[in-house]
């Protein structure tokens, strides 16, 4: 994540919490559906590796709400 893209408000905090959540669950979704060593064509990602980068997306915008917000 770019820190200067973070939002700095609780509310857009709370939108960004909300935002990582649905890409983890889309993430989750890929694997369910295409299998979890699948190859992104263009990216050539693995579903794995994107669901593990989308959960640290996730683990870092709580860390930051916690740090901010407590």
């Amino acid at each position: 994540m770019i820190e200067k893209y973070l939002p700095k408000t609780y509310e857009g905090r709370m939108a960004h919490i909300a935002e990582e959540c649905a890409e983890v669950i889309m993430a989750y979704a890929k694997m369910q559906r295409f299998g979890a060593n699948h190859s992104h064509p263009i990216s050539k990602e693995r579903n794995i590796d994107a669901f593990h980068r989308e959960l640290k997306d996730l683990k870092d915008i709580i860390e930051i709400f916690e740090d901010n917000h407590p």
